[in-house]
């Protein structure tokens, strides 16, 4: 099979496109054949080296995917040759302290594809069973790859961390994104007042259309002054955050008293520098975490987007060969939405 593979660290032209192997699935395993799959900003890191994870190369990218079942190993009973199905990029163990106590997205032994073993960059992947979800026949392959990482952590982020209620204020940063694109339509849904804020007004103004209430340019120099006039001087209940870097103490800047910041990335720097940590806990701020996403919360949105109370939001299909120009319109941050890759184009 063809398969983008990663042989070193660096930059974008470090993705080699090649023959390789097919893959046999292994006791408990499905071999899916690829009609789709996700870029994200964790691939970027991965191919730099800076993900933070010991992996060994080469190694195909590609956290996550959708298909159709070829070929079932020993033991595998929940699925069938010829469904289509979503692969996952979690397999979780569902025994350690972590996922008994429901929170399976912070599982101690998680096993994620690309890191831990092959991805999606591919025209086949062999998978734990464990991996994979059945597609409702409405949602299309390309679709379905763009939901997991994307749509399932701005849902968890939304409801699991940040607990947006109706009537409360929002202010989703880079909202451009995969995340943020999500993020905007569940907010609305969920029956807050939506501020947008991004570089590009261009792109910033398509937001409109999903429910952003008012959009904030960081071309803008007093572009937190604005989120603060929009809220009638007290800012907002819930800042969600993708960046880092310099951008988390500006998010907070945003912030009513006792509101909510949730940090889901860190794309922008991994350090932090307050230069007032009283002006966090005296207006007692919460700073909180969100990463990934459980099984359930991804099925969610599955039947939200199967009905049509969510919207998958693609900027562009590349095939294997243009890997590397897919990922540089991820490090230019010139995307709109997901960006993905086509495997048998």
């Amino acid at each position: 099979m063809r398969a983008v593979v990663l042989h070193e660290h660096g930059g974008p032209e470090k993705l080699v496109l090649q023959s390789v192997a097919d893959p046999a699935p292994g006791e408990g395993e499905v071999l899916i054949r690829l009609e789709a799959a996700s870029i994200n900003h964790l691939d970027l890191k991965i191919r730099r080296g800076t993900a933070g994870y010991a992996i060994s190369l080469p190694r195909i990218l590609g956290l996550e995917g959708a298909g159709e079942v070829v070929a079932l190993g020993h033991g595998v009973t929940s699925l069938a040759i010829g469904q289509r199905v979503l692969v996952l990029p979690w397999k979780r163990c569902g025994e350690c302290t972590e996922c008994r106590q429901g929170h399976e997205n912070t599982c101690a032994r998680s096993r994620i594809l690309s890191i831990h073993t092959d991805g999606c960059y591919a025209e086949l992947v062999s998978v734990p069973e464990g991996h994979v979800l059945p597609l409702p026949e409405e949602i299309s392959s390309a679709h379905a790859a763009a939901i997991p990482t994307a749509m399932g952590t701005a849902w968890h982020a939304l409801h699991a961390v940040a607990r947006v209620q109706a009537g409360e204020s929002v202010l989703v940063m880079a909202a451009t994104s995969g995340v943020g694109v999500a993020l905007v339509q569940m907010a609305s849904r969920a029956g807050a007042r939506v501020i947008a804020a991004g570089r590009d007004p261009l792109k910033l103004a398509r937001v409109r259309d999903l429910g952003a209430d008012a959009l904030v340019s960081y071309e803008d120099p007093n572009w937190i002054e604005h989120v603060r006039q929009l809220t009638d001087g007290y800012g907002v209940d819930v800042v969600f955050e993708q960046v880092g870097g310099a951008w988390l103490p500006a998010a907070l800047r945003c912030l009513r008293k006792r509101g909510r910041l949730v940090s889901y990335g860190a794309s922008g720097g991994l350090r932090i520098t307050f230069e007032d940590w009283q002006f966090v806990y005296r207006n007692e701020f919460q700073i909180l975490g969100a990463t990934s996403c459980s099984h359930q919360e991804v099925r969610q949105v599955l039947d939200l987007v199967r009905v049509g109370h969510l919207r998958v939001i693609i900027e562009s299909v590349f095939s294997l060969e243009e890997a590397a120009r897919a990922h540089q319109i991820l490090e230019d941050r010139a995307h709109f939405g997901k960006v993905l890759l086509v495997p048998q184009a």
